[in-house]
């Protein structure tokens, strides 16, 4: 024990009553307090009582409640039969005086976590996010309170058990919070890799962050994966440092409720008309419902899908970006129509942000017309797509995604409350005069990774919808593997 509490020999040893405090709740704390100070004032009379000649037991009691008194301040009862009302006057004093003490040493802490992750596909930087929503729960002011991430992963290598501490990256400009106001909610965001994210049918998963594997093979089993963030600031007010961390459990057994799918849930604060006068009263403050929600789209009807969109991964991308992780899209038999290849994009032209391809390794653009899947009026034809659900938000991405097509009703759907529309995107006349002028020349060709995403797609879902698929989209366009660019906006 001397050999450890020596600061020479254990560089940390000046820090464990520091750590003792911080890892004891207040209520722990004050009666550790009181039994450290009866202890002592026992001890005192002990010692008095053994001195004395002769030894006099009958006065341990009356010595000790005297000692205790001495240590607190307080005075010691006169008589025997006040020594308890004594004793509990003195216990006042000393919880009293504990509480004081405590307060002044201890740090509150400052900032509430949200339980729940959250993980969402953000459209706009083409990228899926993970979110940690954090307030300042105090009164406290908090400046410049900055963060830092890491995925601690337990692993097991020639035997031995070894933790690894990855660091991650923090979106910028959410690795900064200047102003921690109270009751304002801050929302730190990572941008995680494409192959974070595995999109099954039945949804997506994650794997892991940033390129870490969430369980990877020498994973330590005795183990669990912790998602880590630390936020450092400091306050104004008393003129210290804070510190503070989130843990989250990334692989127990119900690691499914560690994660939410979807945008976390907007939070109304009061604007405030003074300085440092944002968030709410804590009088009044009963915490945000919203605060561990997601926002929840409404559902106006479904997308039939049955080219890329049929792909997990684009399907997801999409619910889990327009906040409609509540719906799930369903297969769905559409008649009068077939599966054909004639709608085409010109390779050449620039269109403001969109899409064109390029040769491999260069920056050629091919002079050709790029052909896509689409349904054609047929009567006697039966073809089935993935029904997906969609919001007035979505809609108007697939608008704008789907340039060379037609939004059209193709029919309704039966939900509760009442039947909503089924629409699927059909060629527009010129995107199909476009791909028979193309295809009369040579010009119309299908891209290698467009043809494979869509098989895929279809894969994912069963044999037989892949049968189904390659029976009803036969061509005899020649295939070309090219890589995808993309314009900027004008």
């Amino acid at each position: 024990m001397r050999r450890f509490l020596n600061p020479k020999v254990h560089p940390r040893a000046r820090e464990l009553f520091r750590s003792h405090l911080a890892n004891r709740s207040f209520a722990a704390l004050l009666f550790e307090y009181v039994c450290l100070l009866a202890l002592l004032s026992v001890i005192g009379a002990g010692v008095e009582a053994l001195l004395r000649s002769p030894a006099d037991p009958s006065a341990l009691i009356h010595q000790s409640l005297a000692h205790f008194a001495f240590l607190v301040g307080g005075e010691a009862p006169a008589s025997a039969q006040g020594a308890l009302w004594g004793f509990l006057r003195l216990l006042l004093h000393t919880v009293l005086l504990g509480g004081l003490v405590f307060k002044l040493l201890l740090t509150r802490q400052v900032f509430v976590f949200r339980h729940k992750v959250s993980i969402f596909y953000d459209a706009q930087q083409r990228a899926w996010m993970l979110a940690i929503r954090l307030y300042n729960a105090s009164r406290l002011q908090v400046r410049d309170a900055s963060f830092a991430a890491y995925l601690r992963v337990p692993f097991v290598r020639d035997g031995e058990q070894l933790i690894r501490n990855p660091p991650l990256t923090i979106a910028t400009p959410k690795n900064k919070w200047h102003f921690a106001l109270p009751f304002v909610p801050y929302t730190v965001k990572l941008r995680l890799e494409d192959t974070d994210v595995l999109c099954h049918p039945e949804g997506p998963q994650l794997v892991a962050i940033q390129g870490t594997q969430v369980r990877p093979e020498n994973f330590d089993p005795a183990g669990e994966t912790f998602l880590v963030l630390c936020v450092e600031g400091r306050c104004p007010q008393t003129g210290q440092n804070i510190s503070e961390s989130f843990w989250a459990r990334m692989t127990d057994a119900h690691e499914k409720s560690r994660l939410s799918w979807g945008r976390p849930a907007g939070v109304q604060t009061t604007p405030g008309k003074k300085p440092r006068s944002t968030g709410s009263k804590p009088k009044s403050w009963k915490g945000w419902p919203e605060f561990e929600k997601n926002r929840r789209g409404q559902c106006l009807g479904y997308v039939l899908g049955y080219g890329s969109l049929v792909d997990p991964a684009d399907t997801w991308r999409l619910l889990c970006g327009f906040d409609l992780m509540h719906e799930k899209p369903v297969w769905h038999e559409l008649s009068g129509f077939r599966l054909t290849w004639n709608v085409a994009m010109d390779n050449s032209a620039d269109l403001s942000d969109y899409k064109y391809y390029v040769e491999p390794g260069s920056e050629v653009r091919p002079d050709v017309c790029i052909t896509y899947l689409n349904l054609e009026p047929d009567k006697a034809a039966t073809t089935c797509g993935l029904a997906v659900p969609v919001c007035a938000a979505l809609l108007e991405h697939l608008d704008q995604r789907e340039r060379n097509y037609q939004r059209t009703e193709v029919g309704r759907m039966a939900r509760q409350g009442g039947a909503v529309p089924i629409w699927a995107y059909l060629a527009k006349e010129e995107s199909r005069a476009r791909f028979e002028k193309a295809a009369a020349c040579g010009k119309a060709v299908i891209v290698q990774s467009y043809r494979e995403k869509v098989e895929s797609g279809y894969a994912a879902h069963g044999e037989q919808r892949l049968a189904q698929y390659r029976q009803a989209a036969k061509h005899s366009l020649r295939v070309l593997d090219l890589e995808l660019r993309r314009t900027r906006s004008a």
